[in-house]
């Protein structure tokens, strides 16, 4: 029997977001006055407007980032309805409500939420349904620009003597410089599996529950028994991101028809389908 926690209560990660948020937005003027300081005050040496371009793509960059950053954290935690009948995920004990399909109640976040892949503590806020588009562009961005500061801060790694700096604005750039090439890690090994899994239309709850990984380019009719939401990596990528690609790269969320409440299935394989399937694992 489960156990109703009727006095749950949210719990925030303020201080994971406050600490994205600081690392950030530090990492803009480490950028544009510390690695580009030389470029600008010895242009020979360098490949014509490298500082001014590597100044305008890495602004441009954080422009992007930041605003599929704070869109996701807005949107995370947007309400939902009752599930329209037949299209059930259960019922919410905590909530009070019948759950659209691939609904799941967050405690942190303490409601439901439509089509939930994870809680994310460094956005403070769920990632599914209503935000998982823009939180893919957000760590896609935030690749890109965590592997340009990469390359810009070589020079200051490998010859921080002719930088300037105040023995203390050093450590800063060190540290911040540390955050970000740990991020690019992490980051880049966060958005290829997202990607993949959004090819497959998986999220990380249903695999973690036991829904397996398919790979997206090897699917075949007999995968249905498997993950009934795996439409094909197309269909699967045009339910996350509309069918106009001049919005892709825009962190501007897109909903579809059904708003969280459907999501289209492949039908079921035979019986002769379901004794074949078992020979894969």
């Amino acid at each position: 029997m489960d156990i109703i926690d009727t006095e749950e209560k949210p719990q925030s990660y303020f201080f994971f977001q406050l600490f994205t948020i600081i690392t950030t937005f530090s990492s803009v003027p480490i950028v544009l006055f510390v690695f580009l300081q030389e470029p600008r005050e010895k242009p020979e040496s360098y490949p014509a407007f490298y500082a001014e371009f590597f100044s305008y793509f890495y602004c441009f960059l954080f422009f992007l980032w930041t605003w599929a950053y704070f869109t996701t954290c807005a949107s995370g935690q947007t309400k939902i309805k009752n599930a329209m009948i037949g299209f059930s995920g259960g019922h919410c004990e905590k909530c009070k409500i019948t759950k659209p399909d691939r609904a799941h109640h967050c405690s942190a976040c303490g409601t439901c939420i439509a089509k939930m892949d994870h809680h994310c503590v460094w956005t403070n806020t769920c990632v599914g349904y209503y935000n998982y588009k823009t939180f893919l562009l957000f760590v896609g961005y935030l690749s890109l620009g965590t592997y340009t500061y990469d390359y810009l801060s070589y020079e200051y790694i490998v010859a921080p003597d002719k930088f300037n700096l105040w023995i203390a604005l050093k450590i800063l750039v060190y540290l911040e410089t540390a955050i970000v090439y740990i991020t690019t890690f992490l980051a880049t090994a966060l958005f290829s599996t997202h990607i993949l899994m959004a090819l497959i239309n998986l999220t990380t709850i249903e695999y973690i529950k036991g829904k397996p990984f398919i790979y997206p380019f090897c699917y075949s009719e007999i995968d249905a028994a498997a993950n009934q939401h795996h439409l094909g990596p197309a269909v699967n990528w045009l339910e996350i991101f509309g069918k106009n690609p001049l919005f892709w790269p825009i962190p501007i969320q897109h909903k579809g028809k059904e708003d969280g409440q459907f999501f289209p299935t492949v039908p079921l394989p035979n019986e002769e389908d379901y004794i074949n399937f078992e020979k894969f694992f």
